[in-house]
This record gives C-alpha cells, structure tokens and sequence, in this order.
C-alpha cells in the first residue's frame, strides 16, 4: 500500500481497546493496470482515507481530473489514536496503520494549502498533457535524486514523442478529455 503513515508508529489491534469497525473511502486512479495510486497529502505522502461518504466526494472535486474511481473496504478504525487497518490485511496490523483524515483537518489543511491534494505519482497515462507528463517525469527524477538540469532538453523532447507514439500505438488516436471523464466519473458516483 502507498505511504500513509507519516510518523513511524507500531499499532497491535490487542494494545488498543476503542476499536471500531468502519466503511472507508478513498479514491484511486482507474488505469488498469498493476498498482496502486491514490489520491493523497502530497507533502506528506499519505493516502486521503475518509470516513465520511460526503467528504470523499468533496476531495474528489478539488483533484486534478483523471480517469479515478471511489474505493470502499471496511477498516478497524481507532478515533483517538486517529489509525485505521483494513479488515482484509492482517500484516498491517502492526507495521501500518493508516492516518484518516476527518472533514476539519481537511477544511484546515485545504484552507492553509490549497495544492497540497493530489495523485500519487508515477503513473503515466493516454490521458496526461505535455506539462502532466514533464510533471511526473519531474517527481520521479527527484524521488530517484536525478537533477533534471543535467539531462539534455532534446532528450526530454525524445522522451515525449517516443511517449506519445506509444500512446497512439496502445490507445490508437481518439482520446477523452479529462473534462469528459471526470463529467463521466462524477455522473456515476
């Protein structure tokens, strides 16, 4: 599962008593392929896991519009610890938990840092412009802490056409705007 602790704390479901069971929402982008990418805090790489229906919704809206879908799964949920672990994932109940976010901290944090809701990175798709694109090859270069200065502009440009080629070769040529799919994603939620 992505990051989605961001302090390093060991939860044993036998240590804590106000344990309840809860349905959670995230959201994730709809690419089928293997991985997980979800929506998350950018700054601190924790996946956005909400208890409230209406919320998700609300944190939907404020996202970049990509191909995504609303995930639910039920979790052991701890209030005042603030953790979650999904039901399903016995390993995670120790090494990780996950953080939930409740409709203030999200009114907070959107009202101090408007951008700070966003994809995880990494996954490059038909749907993407030529900005996302340089974008995530960006955040992937700094994860793997290769300064982008010392790779030459033509390169970059190589990168993108060869990109785009393969895209239309997978894709074939028609594409969806992203306005159209996130209309489409939303009409259906």
């Amino acid at each position: 599962m992505y990051e989605s602790r961001p302090h390093h704390q060991r939860f044993d479901l036998g240590e804590i008593k106000d344990w309840t069971i809860k349905m959670g929402y995230f959201l994730e982008l709809d690419h089928g392929l293997m991985g997980f990418f979800p929506a998350i805090i950018t700054g601190m790489k924790m996946m956005i896991l909400v208890f409230e229906r209406e919320l998700i919704f609300d944190i939907w809206q404020i996202l970049e519009p990509r191909p995504s879908k609303l995930a639910e799964a039920t979790f052991y949920v701890s209030e005042e610890h603030g953790v979650a672990f999904p039901t399903h994932d016995t390993r995670s109940h120790v090494e990780n938990p996950i953080h939930f976010l409740t409709r203030s901290q999200f009114e907070r944090l959107f009202e101090k840092y408007p951008d700070t809701f966003g994809w995880a990175p990494g996954l490059i798709g038909n749907d993407m412009s030529e900005i996302e694109f340089l974008q995530t090859i960006k955040a992937a270069a700094d994860v793997a802490g290769i300064k982008l200065e010392d790779v030459p502009e033509n390169l970059m440009k190589a990168l993108l056409k060869e990109s785009r080629e393969l895209e239309e070769k997978l894709f074939g040529t028609q594409q969806t705007t992203t306005e159209e799919i996130a209309a489409a994603d939303f009409q259906h939620a």
